[in-house]
């Protein structure tokens, strides 16, 4: 909610990331932010949903580099799912 377009597509370039859905919220407001259940508290800095078929089977918030291997082997099962 904190980023902007640009950034965005700033962070797709520098990850090679073409084949991961990045979204900008725009703000608290946003109907998006229910709907995801997207935790909003001001110590938040990123949330990553993993979807399998239209449904989040995992779930990172405040994700970090540190936890690519448990954000791999989710996507893997998704995949696999």
């Amino acid at each position: 909610m904190q980023d902007d377009a640009q950034h965005l597509k700033q962070l797709n370039a520098a990850e090679k990331a073409d084949n991961v859905g990045l979204a900008l919220l725009k703000g608290k407001s946003d109907e998006a932010i229910q709907g995801y259940k997207i935790n909003t508290d001001p110590g938040v800095k990123n949330t990553v949903i993993v979807y399998s078929k239209r449904k989040a089977t995992a779930v990172f918030v405040n994700w970090t580099p540190k936890e690519t291997n448990q954000l791999n082997a989710a996507i893997t099962a998704a995949v696999n799912n």
